[in-house]
């Protein structure tokens, strides 16, 4: 039985609030660029630069400046050119190694952290507080009331938590989109588009250990696969975390999308290149600081066709037998 998606929400849009200590702040983020105003009339805009991973943070105020942000302070500024994406190459070099080599421990570590398991028992067993504000009654009966049917393990009910909590929202600021669904065989599933070649870098910076001298290279064959890899499986592996942590679904199939070469055709499309079908009791006793997300992966029932040389292939999405009642 072929999973399909006819009951499904669209998540991470890419706008969010955020309340903290210091104020309210509204961030907005597309294909790597972000922007943040907060509740002080200071803005912070943060660009990264596509095909190398390097970001660049700059604050000012909301009415002008955001002209200079894109100006070159050094006139002298020289610049390499690969696969069409232009980097400039300046005096800051030792920052942008340090950027890059963060950036690239970022996109293979997505699988590391995971949102806190909601007790979704007690929460159901709950009543709202005498004391509760009436602005708060509303929010407190909702998600009492969603308690109840996610403790009755109601799919349906695992996708308005999937909506309300929006776990995704640390992987979506790289631009990818997602979609959680399910089916009446009561699995829940996640279909993304990991866009890797706006996320995976394609220049980087390194440092010679005869001479010191830190300098951009392009980054391809199976470099390139390898951190490909890594990044579409740590994510897959992040996503399945969190619905476990979220909902009490036993199984979850994560489907990753990315665009692929169609000969029949001789155009590109979108296309499954890894689908995974997770069962909570392999998350048991797992060191999830330590693990290769790869070789993780591999240990469940899993579509790929990836090699060092010449990176993911399209594959079809997991076919599942439905359940019994």
């Amino acid at each position: 039985m072929g999973l399909n998606f006819r009951k499904s929400i669209k998540i991470a849009n890419g706008v969010r609030l955020n309340i903290g200590k210091t104020g309210v702040s509204l961030s907005v983020g597309k294909k790597g660029v972000h922007y943040t105003i907060n509740s002080k009339g200071k803005s912070t805009a943060t660009i990264g630069l596509p095909g190398t991973g390097v970001s660049y943070s700059k604050r000012f105020d909301v009415y002008g400046g955001l002209k200079k942000f894109f100006e070159g302070d050094d006139k002298k500024t020289r610049y390499i050119e690969s696969d069409n994406v232009v980097v400039p190459v300046n005096n800051d070099m030792k920052e942008k190694l340090e950027d890059f080599n963060e950036y690239v421990k970022s996109i293979k570590s997505f699988h590391k952290k995971v949102s806190d398991p909601i007790d979704w028992e007690l929460l159901a067993s709950a009543s709202v507080p005498k004391d509760v504000r009436e602005e708060n009654r509303e929010m407190w009966e909702n998600s009492i009331a969603l308690a109840k049917e996610v403790v009755k393990k109601d799919t349906d009910s695992y996708l308005k938590v999937m909506k309300e909590y929006s776990p995704m929202e640390e992987i979506s600021a790289f631009g990818n989109d997602f979609e959680f669904g399910n089916d009446d065989s009561g699995y829940l599933a996640c279909r993304f588009n990991v866009k890797i070649r706006e996320v995976v870098p394609a220049v980087g910076f390194k440092k010679s250990e005869s001479t010191g001298r830190i300098s951009a290279y392009e980054i391809k064959g199976s470099q390139y696969n390898d951190l490909a890899q890594d990044y579409v499986c740590s994510c897959t592996i992040r996503i399945a975390r969190e619905a476990f942590a979220l909902t009490p679904a036993d199984l979850i199939i994560v489907n990753a999308e990315d665009v692929v070469f169609d000969p029949s055709t001789g155009n590109e499309r979108d296309a499954t290149i890894l689908s995974v079908l997770f069962v909570r009791e392999g998350f048991d006793d797992i060191n999830f600081e330590r693990i290769d997300p790869s070789d993780f992966v591999a240990r469940f029932k899993s579509n790929m066709s990836f090699t060092k040389t010449s990176g993911f292939k399209e594959v079809k999405d997991i076919s599942i037998p439905k359940l019994s009642k």
